[in-house]
């Protein structure tokens, strides 16, 4: 049986925007998470990243840290079935993981960075961490206009606003962030074809058509556009869209439409 993916749904953030986030979903009655200081809901996030500590503290209780260009996550986790603590034990830091994890805020009165629960954890490559970053990048980087344009309309979505109205975000922290996220580009390197390993280039592609296939589904060439914006050229996206056709990963509700199984 082929396991269903949790990445549908997942957010995509930088450590130092989500170490900032202080405000609690709840509060707000956006349900259970975190809002970070630019607006994005942080409830189930994907990151990828290098491992950096990993250390069982019970039976069932493992804590550890994930390291991204802009900072570091600290998860925990408590699970019991044999299957995740083998998946554990078989990772020794320094390595590239990938991680799904539910966003905490932190404990105590005064106000603490969150955390994650962790979810499911993999070992993977730098390849994959490199595209982590770029879609994340130009996710952030999107948010960082959205709010820009909330500063000066003094309008927006109710989780901007929350966030405007908590944080009280100024041009000068968007300025600040953005620098963050261009440091945090500059650690990848996508200069020749073979930088990005196919596997890699399918993952990217598969959460391309996760991320925007709706009712019915993506066209092919906007899976491309897509693509090219996280540094995959169009042979390499028609050949991924193929590939996981044939890996049973995505069907064709309608010629030219993908749409993921």
């Amino acid at each position: 049986m082929k396991r269903r993916n949790t990445m549908e749904g997942a957010a995509r953030i930088f450590a130092r925007e989500f170490q900032q986030a202080t405000l609690p979903l709840q509060a707000e009655g956006l349900g259970e998470g975190v809002l970070s200081p630019f607006g994005l809901p942080c409830r189930l996030l994907f990151v990828a990243g290098a491992l950096t500590e990993l250390e069982r503290k019970g039976p069932d209780l493992w804590i550890g840290r994930v390291a991204d260009p802009s900072g570091v996550f600290a998860f925990s986790t408590e699970r019991s079935d044999s299957s995740f603590r083998q998946v554990l034990q078989d990772l020794s830091p320094p390595s590239f993981v990938t991680l799904f994890a539910k966003a905490r805020p932190g404990n105590g009165k005064a106000p603490a960075p969150p955390s994650l629960a962790l979810l499911e954890i993999a070992q993977t490559e730098r390849s994959v961490r490199d595209l982590w970053v770029i879609r994340t990048a130009e996710l952030t980087l999107e948010r960082l206009f959205v709010m820009l344009d909330a500063l000066h309309s003094g309008s927006g979505d109710p989780a901007v606003a929350a966030a405007l109205l908590h944080y009280l975000t100024t041009e000068s922290d968007l300025k600040e962030m953005a620098e963050v996220v261009h440091r945090a580009l500059a650690t990848v390197s996508v200069s020749s074809e073979n930088t990005v390993t196919d596997e890699a280039v399918r993952k990217r592609v598969l959460e391309i058509i996760r991320e925007s296939a709706g009712k019915s589904g993506i066209p092919l060439e906007d899976i491309i556009e897509a693509a090219g914006r996280s540094g995959i050229d169009r042979n390499r996206a028609r050949e991924a869209v193929k590939a996981l056709v044939d890996e049973d990963e995505c069907y064709q509700p309608a010629r030219g439409f993908f749409k993921p199984l």
